[in-house]
């Protein structure tokens, strides 16, 4: 890690939605700043943020406890490592992401497994969404279809690849539009997820950036991207001058003006960037 030269602050909101009697998604964030020695013995005044948005299924399969597990394993193995002396000279941020969404896959695994289900009927698992800030640097791993949107200048950009088959459908050319890829019999099928299956199964997807000017990045589960749009997103973002509840809080009540059916969670998270 080097020295960050941006302050970074979220928000975050759990809402269960107009619809569900109860909420399966789950998610964790935090900012900390912490002075640690670096290779000559120099003390570094560092910054991290660690964001994770887990969005349960299962029903009556305690879609709850699969993405609080997730949640729970995945603070464990990154805070845990975040804060140990080695994490300052650390670069391979990417596979630290992809190798603990694994092991929090392996945790979930062993509810279901611990519950006897057998693997063809296990309908417990979670999405995962991690995004991960250090040395200037933001680094985005997921399964499922929960999403990370960056959103900078009043534009917006989708960092994640919705892991289902209207994902798949799209790539593999039998449908040419989004809009028609995801409305096909099964589209919101999920072709990822953590718990079900070993990991030998799982391909974490992963993106990273420079936090190089001022900017937000949106972490939300698919209750909002259900039935909001990435416009409307953005406009949110934008008009709320960078007061996190606020943005938050409007993007919920746009996903009941827009009628989910779904449990909805947001994180928002606000960098500001010093250029001097």
């Amino acid at each position: 890690m080097k020295n960050n030269v941006c302050n970074v602050s979220s928000y975050g909101k759990t809402n269960v939605g107009p619809v569900r009697n109860n909420n399966e998604d789950n998610f964790f964030r935090s900012e900390i700043n912490f002075i640690l020695p670096d290779e000559n013995g120099v003390m570094q005044d560092e910054r991290i943020g660690l964001y994770i948005l887990c969005d349960g299924m299962g029903g009556h399969q305690k879609g709850e406890v699969a993405s609080s597990a997730a949640v729970s394993e995945l603070k464990r193995l990154l805070m845990g490592f975040m804060l140990s002396p080695n994490a300052i000279n650390f670069e391979d941020f990417d596979e630290l992401l992809v190798e603990s969404i694994k092991q929090a896959n392996d945790v979930v695994l062993k509810i279901n497994e611990d519950e006897g289900i057998p693997p063809e009927a296990r309908r417990m698992g979670t999405t995962a969404v991690v995004a991960l800030y250090a040395g200037n640097r933001c680094y985005v791993s997921h399964v499922g279809d929960s999403r990370c949107y960056l959103v900078k200048n009043g534009a917006i950009k989708q960092l994640t690849e919705d892991h289902n088959l209207a994902s798949y459908l799209l790539k593999s050319g039998i449908f040419k539009t989004k809009e028609d890829a995801e409305n096909a019999r099964g589209g919101k099928s999920l072709t990822q997820a953590l718990g079900p299956s070993d990991s030998s199964s799982l391909d974490p997807s992963t993106f990273s950036f420079d936090v190089d000017e001022s900017c937000y990045l949106i972490l939300c589960s698919d209750g909002l991207t259900d039935v909001v749009t990435d416009e409307e997103i953005a406009s949110i973002v934008t008009a709320s001058r960078g007061n996190l509840k606020k943005t938050t809080e409007k993007l919920i009540k746009r996903a009941y003006r827009n009628k989910t059916a779904d449990n909805i969670t947001i994180i928002a998270v606000r960098f500001d960037v010093d250029k001097k």
